[in-house]
Formats: structure tokens, sequence, C-alpha cells
């Protein structure tokens, strides 16, 4: 009886530290190219995001940051995307980007889940972006806010978003 309690307790240890390291969400654990998001979605579209660290990929020029995650339901076969530009000089710090100039491009958040896409800008959607890492390498942080489709006017509000992301 006693070694079956040992052999559940290194069991229950395995399976917690293998969901917990799932949702990890940080750069130090990526290689180079790869990007990790994960969100909250409600409303319009609703559900928890993951990024596939396979398909996940970040791309940065002199001019901007690209993060573009990916996530494919196999049960049932459904694609979300989730891309964040920011600007290369961007530094630690939050930015909402109601607040923010129509003029600025950038930092721009997109979700898409199958064929319907939603989006936060500048100076257009209650968005906020906080940058809690920003190396030569890496960068890391937190989102959350409302996405809107400027088609059928929708809104999806995300929660609990955190990225990362090493070039």
């Amino acid at each position: 009886m006693k070694k079956l309690s040992i052999i559940l307790s290194v069991l229950s240890i395995f399976l917690f530290y293998a969901c917990s390291k799932k949702d990890e969400v940080s750069a130090s654990k990526l290689k180079a190219g790869q990007s990790k998001v994960v969100l909250t979605a409600s409303g319009a579209a609703s559900g928890k995001f993951n990024s596939n660290d396979l398909i996940s990929i970040v791309a940065k020029s002199s001019a901007e940051i690209n993060i573009s995650a990916s996530y494919v339901n196999t049960s049932t076969f459904s694609t979300e995307i989730v891309m964040i530009l920011l600007p290369a000089t961007i530094t630690e710090g939050t930015y909402n980007l109601k607040s923010m100039s129509s003029s600025d491009v950038l930092p721009v958040f997109t979700y898409t889940k199958g064929s319907t896409g939603w989006a936060a800008a500048p100076s257009e959607q209650e968005f906020t972006i906080e940058i809690t890492k920003a190396t030569s390498t890496e960068i890391e942080g937190t989102f959350s806010g409302k996405a809107v489709n400027e088609t059928d006017l929708t809104e999806v509000n995300i929660t609990n978003g955190k990225f990362a992301a090493k070039y």
C-alpha cells in the first residue's frame, strides 16, 4: 500500500508539472525565431488560446517586430491566429492603444478564429499591451482589451494575454 501511495504521488507531481509547463510563457524557453502566446477570449468568439510551438514565429526588422502565433484545434479542425505587431524600438512599459494618436501605425493586435477576425489599433480600441521584457534578442509582455471586427462590428474581449518571443 505504501509503495502504491508513493507511485501515485510521483505520478501526480509529474502530471501537475506537465500541465503547468504547457501554459508557461517565457522567451528563455524558446528557440530563436519562435513565439508563444496565450489568451482567453469572450464575446463574439470565446475560449482559451495556447499557441502551438511548431507553427508560431517571430520576425524582427529595423522597423517592426511581428509576433505570429497559431493554434490548430485537431478535434474541430479550426485554426486560430494571433498577430502582434510592435515597433522595433519598443521599450518596457505600458501602451494603451486608445490613448495613442491615429497617426501611430503600431502597435496592432489581431485575433482570427476560423475565417473571422478582430483587431485593435492605435486610437481605436481600449486595448493595453505591457512590455515586461525587451532586449536585443527577446521580448515578453501581457495584453488585454477589446478587439473589433470592422465588418460586422462584433467584439471580442481579450483577457489573460501573455506573449514571449526570441529573435
